[in-house]
């Protein structure tokens, strides 16, 4: 192979979900995200001081459904960003995003965790 040949990525049409870096439906979906991820935030507090059970059930309830919404979110930002790498590894505005990704999933990971104690603390009667 000589100099002048170049390796490229699979090409994707993307537009579908977002038309570029700059389209403002990438931060949408991250400010979306951020403010999902608040509200589980106050509802981990509940969940940890619900006096009943049946409080405490209804708010898992909640945080699940949050938990769906909010993990959607997370992936489709991150698979466009790895699709968009994956045609170039050097795209500096994709490595960005991926890059800024880390935090997101840290903090979705963080976030969610009291829920997941919860639901595998969990016994019968409560998961049904």
């Amino acid at each position: 192979m000589s100099e002048t040949d170049v390796l490229s990525g699979p090409a994707w049409d993307l537009s579908s979900e977002y038309t570029g870096l700059d389209d403002t439906r990438v931060q949408a979906d991250l400010d979306q995200l951020q403010a999902l991820m608040a509200q589980v935030s106050e509802l981990n507090d509940r969940l940890q001081g619900e006096s009943s059970q049946a409080d405490a059930v209804e708010t898992a309830q909640r945080i699940a459904k949050l938990h769906d919404t909010a993990a959607k979110l997370l992936s489709n930002v991150s698979t466009y960003a790895n699709c968009l790498l994956s045609v170039n590894a050097r795209d500096a505005g994709a490595q960005a995003l991926n890059g800024s990704l880390q935090s997101y999933r840290k903090q979705f990971g963080e976030v969610f965790e009291p829920w997941s104690q919860f639901v595998d603390n969990a016994d019968e009667p409560q998961i049904e």
